[in-house]
C-alpha cells in the first residue's frame, strides 16, 4: 500500500468516527457506545487520589478498582470516589489482579516513576489502555 493511500484511508476513518457523534471513550469501551470506560487506578497515596476523583467525575468514565499496597490510602480513595460516582470501586492491593477483570478497560498509573514502565507493559499485554501520570520536578 502506498503511503498516500494509507494516509487517505486512515484520515477517512478518523473523520467517520468524528462525524458519527461518538465520544472517544465510548469508542474504546469494549465496543458498546453507551458503556462507560472502566478504569483501574494504581497508586493512590499521593497524586493518585486527586487523579482518581477527576476521572470519576467524567461522565463516560467509572473507577472500577483502586489499587495500592497501603490499605489506608486505598480506603481513603475508595471513600472519596464513592462520593463522586454511584458504584463503589473495588479494593485490590495488586494492580495486576485488577487487570485480569475483563470489564476493566484502562489502567491509570500514578505509582512512583520506577513502576511506570512495568505497569504500562503489563497493562498493554493484557489488552488494556494506559494513562501514565508523570510529574516533572526541576
Amino acid at each position: 500500500m502506498m503511503r498516500r493511500d494509507f494516509i487517505k484511508k486512515t484520515g477517512l476513518g478518523a473523520a467517520g468516527i468524528g462525524l458519527s457523534g461518538l465520544s472517544m471513550p465510548a469508542v474504546f469501551a469494549h465496543g458498546a457506545p453507551g458503556k462507560k470506560v472502566v478504569v483501574a487506578v494504581a497508586g493512590v497515596n499521593g497524586r493518585g487520589n486527586g487523579m482518581a476523583k477527576s476521572f470519576a467525575g467524567m461522565p463516560d468514565c467509572e473507577i472500577g478498582y483502586i489499587c495500592d499496597p497501603d490499605e489506608r490510602a486505598m480506603t481513603k480513595t475508595i471513600d472519596d470516589i464513592a462520593k463522586v460516582q454511584t458504584r463503589k470501586p473495588k479494593a485490590e492491593k495488586d494492580f495486576r489482579k485488577a487487570l485480569e477483570d475483563k470489564g476493566v478497560d484502562a489502567l491509570l498509573v500514578t505509582m512512583p516513576d520506577f513502576w511506570h514502565v512495568h505497569a504500562a507493559i503489563f497493562a498493554c499485554s493484557m489488552g488494556k489502555h494506559v494513562n501514565i501520570n508523570k510529574i516533572s520536578i526541576k
